[in-house]
């Protein structure tokens, strides 16, 4: 029998503070001694150049979770938190399929493009400012 593995995805257009609530939470994890691990999505799929097949990088995102997992799972992780932008269109199958026993929970932050565009001016180069900005729309 697969365990259930507790995944949260933080979600939200960029600048909403997806990574900072991952931190916090896996800071609270940390201080009730629970075994889990934390990523940021977006790393995952960082290549260059891209597969014309795969233009958002969701399946290199899913190969590279399924290593990552393992390795995590090797050192005693129980539970997953992943913050990442999660599209509409996007299912919670290739999680799954990623993580077996996954049982995943979306959790979709909200912010206002003002705020989500003040906290990503100061915090990205101005090549990448537009790029989030416009996905904050």
């Amino acid at each position: 029998m697969t365990l259930s593995i507790p995944v949260v995805t933080l979600s939200g257009i960029p600048g909403v503070g997806k990574t900072t609530t991952a931190e916090a939470i896996s800071d609270i994890l940390r201080s009730r001694s629970v075994a889990h691990a934390w990523l940021d999505g977006d790393q995952f799929g960082l290549a260059f150049p891209r597969s014309p097949s795969d233009p958002r990088a969701e399946t290199l995102f899913v190969e590279n979770l399924s290593g990552v997992w393992a390795n995590y799972a090797e050192v005693g992780a129980e539970r997953l938190i992943i913050a990442r932008v999660v599209e509409p269109a996007e299912g919670v199958d290739a999680y799954r399929d990623a993580i077996p026993g996954a049982d995943v929970t979306i959790v979709d932050l909200r912010a206002s493009t003002k705020t989500a565009h003040e906290r990503i001016a100061p915090a990205r180069i101005q090549l990448r400012v537009g790029r989030h900005a416009a996905r904050a729309q």
